[in-house]
């Protein structure tokens, strides 16, 4: 194959997924820092983490296991904590904070639990306090200033006649009794708008889902959204967000959708539905604003691609017909070049697999492993590669969607195949946890460009080297040798194999293999040396193929793709004899042969049960191995015989298939 028609090809298929995949592109993670470790300091964090951002892009950071909260300038360094380390008296202890909020004087908001103690009159003997899920407020410089009640605490829950209570002792040493309702630690997510509003998301209380609106002052003012699909209404939902415009949004996780509210709680619009595509989401699960007056969405949806596809380039073959036509894959019969559907072979190879009891159970310290930690060695073992494609979309705060950025990560990728997404600042970075040393990575969504590094590639080279002696000793009654051969056979295969992904839905697969085959020796014939000759063989092959793939829907009970295909093949052999003693005679053969093909093909599922097939190809030649010329020289070295065998082919396939 020419380097052009080579060249052609490869900037045709990187040309229609351009194309293709400008509207969703697969954007880049660029790395701008990372900081923070594992620890209780400052600066450190656990794996339980909410991270809230302020207009300068501070980083406030709620971490549940700690029982801390911290802000961070925006290079990581530590600003305050809370409590402060070596502190003993505190105005509020925290028993697991979640949600973080900031509003635009600075002041934090944390979601926790906490016992309220119920100014019942009516009681006698020892305070009463009940537990319910809160907030605490502090302002910008971390001192704490007040704290909010989720559930109501003013009287006796009137759940039953007699409410079982427990024994505690409060700051002063006291002996009091405390209620611990049902779901009283249930977390709640809150969101702060512009003039300081506070709206809480209180979506696990039983059956109740509602959001409550407090004043700067703590004064809740509202309380509106229920559950259900209906306008106003969601299912499980899992984050709340204030957008610039006094929009309340609310992640509508079991609807997978978007719920707007006016700032006072009326339903404004539900936008987006449920799905992979543009402005479809799939339970989502986190919201932030942006000062560009977006909202950005986290969804689930996960596009996992694992292991490398083998594509057999035997699809070329035609031999559903009875025209007697020789396959694609036939052009070069005397090739060595294997098939590359045995790619999985490749894959097993380099996966360098183990049974199960060939390991030792221990890791690189000689500790003993989890059976967690052997299951995910075993895991990577065997996966020749995993990359998990996640996105981030953005929805103007009228439910328009602006654009969806995705970005992989290398699941077998030994520092950072733990990551885990923690938030997005109002720039539009996103936040990544490290699962290992639990520090924090931000990074910038780019725009999409072809990058050689995130291409997935398998390279195989194979060289074999063979050395015959031959004795042939035809009958008669002595044993002297009629005939010995030696002959010397070099083969050498190199294969490759690159795999790209676009987007979640566009993906480029390119396959060649290159084979390379010389034999040369000797054939002589000891009771007539005018007859031996030595000879040189010489043939090489050369197999590309180029695959676009588009997932038109990646529902699996409504399935469909979209291929389109070329693939391009070229050959060329030499075979030299001559004689072996060449004072006895000239006697020489040459032959020369060369073999391309062609094949365009497309195919696409047009309905989900209903898919077309169409190819069409070119084969040079159709009926033999090689175009041949063939070319004899008598004993005085003249030429006296020229042969030439050439044929050609075009064919043409369709194919519709029906499922009824």
């Amino acid at each position: 194959m020419t380097k052009r028609s080579c060249t052609s090809l490869l900037i045709l298929a990187f040309g229609a997924l351009t194309l293709a995949g400008s509207a969703h592109a697969l954007g880049f993670l660029e790395f701008q820092q990372a900081f923070g470790r594992k620890g209780s300091g400052g600066g450190a964090f656990s794996s339980e983490i909410n991270l809230a951002f302020d207009a300068d892009g501070a980083v406030y950071v709620s971490d549940a296991k700690n029982r801390v909260i911290q802000k961070l300038a925006a290079d990581g360094t530590p600003v305050f904590q809370y409590p402060a380390m070596g502190s003993d008296e505190l105005p509020v202890v925290l028993v697991k904070p979640g949600d973080i909020a900031v509003d635009m004087a600075g002041n934090v908001y944390v979601a926790d639990t906490t016992a309220v103690v119920i100014p019942d009159e009516a009681l006698d003997g020892p305070p009463v306090y009940i537990y319910t899920p809160c907030v605490h407020k502090f302002d910008s410089s971390g001192a704490f200033v007040t704290t909010l009640a989720v559930d109501s605490a003013t009287a006796l829950p009137k759940s039953s006649p007699v409410i079982p209570v427990k024994q505690i002792l409060t700051a002063d040493g006291r002996l009091a009794l405390a209620i611990q309702p049902s779901n009283h630690d249930r977390g709640v997510e809150i969101a702060v708008d512009r003039q300081g509003n506070l709206f809480i998301l209180d979506a696990e209380r039983d059956s109740k889902q509602v959001v409550y609106k407090h004043s700067p002052d703590g004064e809740r003012q509202e309380t509106f959204g229920r559950y259900g699909s209906g306008d106003g209404e969601f299912d499980g939902p899992k984050d709340i967000a204030a957008g610039a415009d006094g929009g309340v949004f609310v992640a509508d996780t079991g609807n997978h959708r978007i719920v707007k509210f006016d700032n006072d709680g009326a339903f404004q619009l539900a936008f987006a539905s449920e799905g992979l595509g543009g402005s479809e989401v799939t339970a989502p699960h986190y919201l932030a604003a942006t000062m560009d007056n977006q909202l950005v969405v986290k969804d689930d949806s996960a596009f996992v691609r694992k292991e490398l596809r083998s594509v057999p380039l035997e699809v070329l073959s035609l031999s559903a017909f009875s025209s007697g036509q020789r396959s694609f894959r036939e052009l070069s019969s005397n090739s060595s070049l294997a098939p590359l559907s045995d790619t999985d072979e490749l894959a097993r190879r380099m996966r360098r697999l183990e049974e199960l009891t060939l390991l030792d159970e221990m890791d690189g310290d000689g500790k003993a492993m989890t059976d967690k930690a052997l299951q995910e060695a075993v895991r990577i073992q065997n996966t020749l590669y995993h990359k998990v494609i996640h996105r981030v979309q953005r929805f103007g705060v009228n439910g328009t969607y602006s654009d969806s950025s995705q970005y992989r990560l290398d699941q077998m990728d030994e520092d950072l195949h733990d990551l885990k997404f923690v938030g997005a600042d109002p720039a539009g970075n996103i936040y990544l946890q490290d699962g290992s040393d639990f520090s924090l990575r931000r990074y910038a969504l780019s725009g999409f460009s072809l990058r050689a590094s995130e291409v997935d590639a398998i390279s195989s080279t194979q060289f074999t080297n063979q050395t015959n002696d031959i004795l042939e000793d035809y009958e008669d009654i002595d044993q002297k040798p009629d005939n010995t051969q030696d002959e010397t056979t070099l083969n050498g295969r190199q294969r490759l194999l690159f795999n790209y992904d676009l987007s979640d839905r566009w993906n480029l697969l390119v396959e060649n293999a290159s084979t390379l085959r010389n034999r040369d020796g000797d054939q002589l014939y000891p009771e007539r040396l005018e007859n031996s000759i030595t000879f040189e063989d010489r043939n090489w092959d050369n197999d590309l193929y180029v695959g676009v793939n588009r997932v038109v829907n990646p529902n699996p009970y409504e399935y469909k793709e979209f291929n389109l295909f070329v693939q391009r093949q070229d050959g060329s052999s030499r075979l030299d004899t001559d004689a072996l003693f060449p004072e006895l005679n000239l006697q020489a053969g040459r032959q020369n042969g060369d073999s391309s093909g062609t094949m365009f093909g497309l195919d696409w599922d047009i309905l989900r049960d209903a898919n077309l097939y169409v190819q069409w190809q070119t084969l040079d030649p159709s009926d033999t191995s090689r175009n041949y010329t063939r070319e004899f020289f008598d004993l005085e070295g003249n030429l006296y015989q020229v042969l030439r065998t050439q044929n050609k082919s075009d064919v043409f396939i369709g194919e519709l298939n029906i499922k009824f």
